[in-house]
């Protein structure tokens, strides 16, 4: 189906609402934040960061929020969609990936596009801290395609407490949102997201003391990751990473009520790929909104789109 989005006058344009979605968006989350830790089986520790609504009770829903590309647990988006479900009731975790956020200190690896193995078990910490409770996934962007990875895998290997998934402006086909990227109206975000790139990686590097890697801020994102990504983490080259981390094939195998919503206008992730999975899952596709950006009549659209879709589907 599409969605009902309505841009704000002289708002409608892409680039503006992927700008606006980033500098305006500001959540409150109740209570004082909790940080627990993660344990992961190769040593390094992801950390979660849990706020409780004073509503919230044992066996009430709890939400997990993965941030995306270069963002954190504070990333404007991912506070924003704690904020609209704990508003809910709901409890929220949200989560830093490998070397993200305050999970940086704690890992010598990095994160990537389709890190499920480390989401399940981050969820699994967060049914052993909440074992009656129904889990809410929620993703956005990058954390929307290891979202919905786990989602597809879970088909099989079912992750305790899981009961819905909800993300945002996914990149279920990693090498079609990359070309995209690639074009030259989309430069300055390639140039942004590959400068933090390179900033993280070295950070990672000097602070555990290894060799500098040999990248630099002026490659091509793909080129970012046939020097670093791929090779970091066992795979040929970039296309055989993004091959092996796409959610779009899994995705349709969710065992649990799952949501996606996108915009056909979002600047570098390729709405195809998730046109094609409506019939197995709830998709909604926007005309405008650029990425995570709707900005609309309702200010922040998506997130209360995704926190009520969470609170009426029947899941708790």
């Amino acid at each position: 189906m599409t969605a009902d989005f309505r841009a704000a006058p002289l708002l409608g344009n892409a680039h503006v609402q992927t700008l606006l979605g980033l500098w305006l968006k500001r959540g409150r989350l109740p209570g004082r934040t909790r940080r627990w830790l993660a344990p992961l089986p190769d040593g390094d520790t992801l950390a979660l960061h849990d706020n409780t609504p004073s509503t919230w009770k044992p066996g009430d829903p709890v939400t997990v929020v993965v941030h995306g590309l270069t963002g954190s647990h504070r990333s404007a988006g991912v506070v924003m969609l704690a904020d609209r479900v704990a508003r809910r009731g709901a409890r929220t975790f949200r989560v830093d990936l490998r070397g993200a956020g305050a999970s940086f200190a704690l890992c010598r690896k990095l994160y990537t596009a389709g890190c499920s193995a480390d989401l399940r078990v981050a969820l699994t910490r967060v049914h052993e801290i909440a074992p009656g409770s129904p889990i809410w996934l929620v993703g956005t962007s990058l954390g929307g395609n290891v979202a919905l990875k786990l989602a597809g895998e879970s088909a099989t290997q079912p992750v305790p407490g899981l009961a819905a998934v909800a993300v945002l402006n996914p990149p279920v086909d990693l090498a079609a949102c990359t070309a995209l990227i690639a074009h030259k109206r989309n430069r300055l975000y390639e140039k942004h997201f590959v400068a933090e790139l390179v900033r993280d990686v070295c950070r990672s590097a000097r602070h555990w003391g290894e060799p500098l890697p040999a990248v630099d801020a002026r490659m091509s994102l793909k080129g970012f990751d046939d020097a670093y990504t791929a090779p970091r983490n066992g795979y040929h080259d970039a296309d055989h990473y993004y091959a092996m981390n796409s959610s779009h094939e899994l995705a349709g195998h969710s065992p649990v009520p799952t949501l996606i919503l996108t915009a056909r206008d979002d600047p570098f992730v390729d709405w195809r790929p998730i046109e094609s999975l409506r019939g197995r899952l709830d998709v909604r596709i926007t005309e405008r909104g650029g990425h995570t950006g709707f900005v609309g009549w309702t200010t922040w659209w998506a997130e209360e789109q995704i926190a009520a879709w969470l609170a009426t589907s029947h899941i708790a």
